[in-house]
């Protein structure tokens, strides 16, 4: 006892040791302006910066914006709307077997589930929603490609000469995607296995507001799909780079106020020329479109035939025009 009483009275007195390094645990506020610094860097990586929405609009993490690293086309064009699509690759040899006779030709998975559903094929030349019959309960309505709908851009987006959208101007009002119109929050597929090329907001009224790019790989030829008008939690825990299998959910149908102000659908377009951003021309003018058919293959060649006819779709009081 008297031993063990002097040595507590020689250590009392003596600073306690610190514990050895790999045993110490960092303050927790020590990793946060790494992880700053990280989200800082992948924000930057955009290659055309756009505005993030308010919290309001979804609340989610909005992810890295920008464009996948590395990615290159098998062809180029230039901006001429007479010229420089003969390097393009033909959609009959990427897709050789064409839009099929029903369901999705070449093995795809259905970018919107439409088994059983109710399909409205709309006729836009004769104007936009305003003019359009109600869409019956529990129906999807389809908005064709390479239609020309005059009347229903008006927003300055469209009218103004001098906006260029990845080389297209000029008064756009021909559509070069595919529309899928259904309720808010309807699922939005990946028609094959790619990764996530471009993906952000497009802020302006009338533009796509949330909108995803991926990048695939058909018949070795790369193709890119833009898949605009949705929800902003599709934009949410999202990487440039990342891997979507076929037929993985990958974003919904936005509402009006997080998907440029439009009743809910997904506009999905294809394009063999690779996007700078998350964005491509929608709809293109009289005097591009000859070479945007070019560009912007038939959707139909991965949805199937959701609807009848082929070529630009005219008002009928301008069906006997020359293009």
């Amino acid at each position: 006892p008297d031993a063990m009483m002097r040595a507590r009275e020689t250590t009392a007195g003596r600073p306690r040791r610190p514990a050895p390094h790999h045993h110490r645990r960092r303050p927790l506020l020590l990793l946060l302006p790494p992880l700053f610094l990280l989200a800082t860097m992948a924000l930057a990586s955009c290659s055309r910066s756009r505005s993030l929405p308010p919290p309001s609009s979804g609340g989610s993490f909005p992810g890295a914006l920008g464009c996948e690293p590395g990615a290159t086309t098998t062809a180029t064009t230039t901006s001429s709307s007479t010229g420089g699509t003969s390097s393009l690759p033909d959609a009959k040899d990427v897709f050789p077997g064409g839009m099929g006779t029903g369901g999705c030709p070449g093995g795809f998975a259905p970018v919107v589930d439409l088994e059983g559903k109710v399909l409205v094929v709309r006729d836009f030349t004769i104007g936009g929603d305003d003019v359009q019959p109600p869409l019956p309960a529990g129906a999807y309505d389809i908005g064709r490609y390479n239609e020309v709908r005059p009347g229903m851009y008006v927003s300055d987006l469209y009218k103004d000469e001098k906006n260029t959208v990845e080389g297209y101007s000029g008064i756009r009002n021909i559509h070069m995607g595919l529309d899928i119109g259904g309720p808010a929050g309807t699922p939005v597929h990946s028609f094959a296995d790619g990764t996530i090329h471009c993906f952000g907001y497009n802020p302006d009224e009338g533009d796509y507001g949330h909108a995803i790019i991926v990048r695939y790989k058909i018949n070795n030829t790369s193709v890119w799909a833009l898949y605009g008008h949705l929800s902003a939690k599709s934009c949410g825990f999202k990487y440039k780079g990342m891997p979507v299998k076929k037929g993985e959910v990958i974003g919904w149908f936005g509402n009006r106020k997080e998907n440029g102000n439009w009743p809910p659908h997904v506009h999905f377009q294809l394009s063999f020329i690779e996007p700078s951003t998350h964005d491509l021309p929608g709809v293109v003018s009289l005097d591009d479109h000859p070479r945007s058919e070019k560009q912007f293959p038939d959707p139909r060649l991965v949805l199937g035939p959701l609807y009848l006819g082929k070529g630009l779709i005219r008002p009928k009081k301008l069906s006997g025009a020359k293009k």
